[in-house]
């Protein structure tokens, strides 16, 4: 495969690409560290820590806010770094896929560092805190589809219309399921149900409900990936890699409903609850990572290349 790969450029934006995945996956669960520990505020200014650049070492909150900031500067400039190697190859027959998701990833790091800020002006308001974690999920599937199109080519749907419709349900449910995972920590209700699945203490009943809404959306969740595996499995049976991807898939969502229960059971453990939050964000990663790789050449095993008589189009 590296024999094929005669351009630096595309080599470096493969790279690239799987860094930013990786470093953007690790800002969410940072920014959930930084929730459960009540660190949100522990920067009262922005964006500096109290006007400091470098970090605050008699804060630990501030050190654990300031990490946060650290990283998702990390993550914008590999946003542009990403989006200036796509512009090279943005010619080339197989990357218009790759230029626009890179156009996208910069206009959503842009939403994201502006709603951090005004979550902090706000004092970590939920609305703004619930917001925060909606554009910081949708940025992450953005860099994932950003990446599968380096690595496959253009966006097409490769599949039937009812598995097209199936897989978006399940990406859709599966964002409110983290969303309302957000409401139950941010609305005061992640203590109040000690006990799994059913909640049997005598806790008041808006969060006792905010508890059930959020385990409800769990199972329809369930619900709409076993219809999705099935249909796909119908179709894409005979592809090594969806049956690694659907493996990985549900693994991570059978432990993220084993984290869920310990963070229920413990009385809402901080570090069960980033375990818990982690283990989602993983899951959301990879069911993306599999809906979207469908409508990708399914007859690709391994990534697309730039073949070398390519080169001349690249300006």
């Amino acid at each position: 495969m590296n024999e094929l790969i005669e351009n630096k450029i595309y080599r470096l934006l493969r790279w690239t690409g799987i860094v930013l995945v990786v470093c953007t996956y690790l800002l969410i669960v940072l920014g959930s560290t930084v929730r459960v520990t009540d660190s949100g505020t522990g920067c009262p200014g922005w964006p500096l820590c109290y006007n400091q650049i470098g970090p605050v070492l008699d804060h630990p909150h501030a050190m654990i806010e300031q990490s946060h900031r650290y990283l998702a500067s990390i993550v914008t400039v590999l946003v542009f770094v990403c989006w200036y190697f796509a512009f090279k190859l943005r010619k080339l027959e197989h990357t218009k896929s790759m230029f626009l998701f890179a156009n996208l990833n910069v206009l959503m790091i842009i939403v994201q560092v502006v709603l951090g800020a005004i979550t902090v002006v706000t004092n970590n308001a939920p609305i703004t805190v619930a917001l925060h974690l909606i554009v910081g999920l949708s940025f992450l599937a953005l860099c994932v589809m950003f990446l599968l199109s380096v690595l496959y080519g253009n966006y097409k749907s490769n599949v039937s219309k009812k598995l097209d419709v199936v897989g978006w349900l399940l990406i859709v449910s599966f964002e409110i399921l983290l969303i309302s995972g957000s409401i139950v920590v941010d609305g005061g209700a992640a203590k109040s149900c000690p006990s799994w699945p059913f909640c049997t203490t005598r806790a008041p009943l808006k969060y006792v409900s905010l508890q059930y809404i959020h385990r409800s959306v769990v199972l329809a969740v369930g619900l709409f990936m076993v219809m999705f595996f099935l249909y796909a499995f119908n179709q894409l049976e005979s592809k090594p890699w969806f049956k690694k991807f659907a493996l990985i898939s549900v693994g991570c969502f059978l432990l993220t409903a084993l984290g869920g229960a310990l963070s229920a059971i413990t009385k809402a453990n901080e570090g069960f609850q980033d375990i818990h939050l982690g283990l989602a964000t993983l899951t959301w990663l990879s069911v993306v990572a599999t809906v979207v790789r469908t409508h990708f050449d399914s007859s690709l095993e391994e990534p697309h290349v730039i073949e070398s008589n390519d080169m001349s189009r690249i300006s």
